[in-house]
């Protein structure tokens, strides 16, 4: 009976854990390690849902690269610019 205990604790155990590093988030929030897509950029910061991102409308290394991502010096970023900015460092 005690291995049988035993061998469900630490079957729930390994399942717990299993399911932690699934919903694990790197430190910018993104899930898996994966920044998140141009597209996905554009649905969750667009405040004003213009298709573009204004300067005001990022944050974080978006906004520190902002002007070398704004290949057209139009003062926004397109999808076209985001789908072409350099990966982070460190990033696949």
């Amino acid at each position: 009976m005690k291995q049988v205990l035993l061998a469900v604790a630490v079957l729930s155990a390994a399942v717990l854990m299993a399911g932690c590093a699934a919903d694990a988030s790197d430190k910018h929030g993104h899930k898996g390690g994966h920044p998140p897509s141009p597209e996905r950029l554009i649905n969750e910061l667009d405040s004003n849902k213009d298709g573009v991102l204004s300067r005001g409308e990022v944050k974080g290394p978006l906004a520190d690269q902002f002007a070398k991502i704004d290949v057209n010096h139009d003062g926004v970023l397109s999808l076209s610019e985001l789908q072409r900015m350099p990966k982070p460092k460190g990033r696949p």
